[in-house]
């Protein structure tokens, strides 16, 4: 599944599972979403795009990482800094008539300062680029 989601966002395997992204692409690249339980949580290019500058060069990786975990325990996503940089979570384990549960709303903007999204529960998993 990552090896689909890299193709589709034009990453360039490296060593170690890492993939770079052409940097002056960012603004061209698809959004990819999640579909959590029956919401699409999308992200930007500027969400899944991690941009390193080291001594005067700027180079931009995939947020996307494989993590080869096989059957019954897998394959399953991790949704990591990517994803929680632009989602607020908020987890509910002390719920007991529903079960465990969580909360994800989109993050105020940095630039905006202002803007956010509504909450939605969360459960299930699927992916889209595009």
């Amino acid at each position: 599944e990552i090896q689909a989601l890299h193709a589709a966002i034009g990453g360039v395997s490296l060593l170690l599972g890492e993939d770079l992204i052409q940097c002056s692409k960012i603004p061209t690249l698809p959004p990819v979403s999640f579909l959590l339980g029956g919401v699409w949580f999308n992200l930007t290019a500027q969400d899944y795009v991690i941009q390193i500058a080291r001594g005067g060069v700027r180079f931009c990786l995939s947020g996307f990482q494989a993590l080869d975990m096989p059957p019954p325990a897998g394959p399953l996503w991790i949704l990591g800094d990517v994803f929680l940089r632009t989602y607020v979570a908020v987890f509910d384990r002390g719920n007991l008539t529903g079960g465990a549960r969580v909360g994800l709303a989109r993050a105020r903007s940095r630039e905006a300062g202002t803007q956010g999204g509504g909450p939605a529960r969360a459960q299930g998993t699927g992916w889209r680029a595009g």
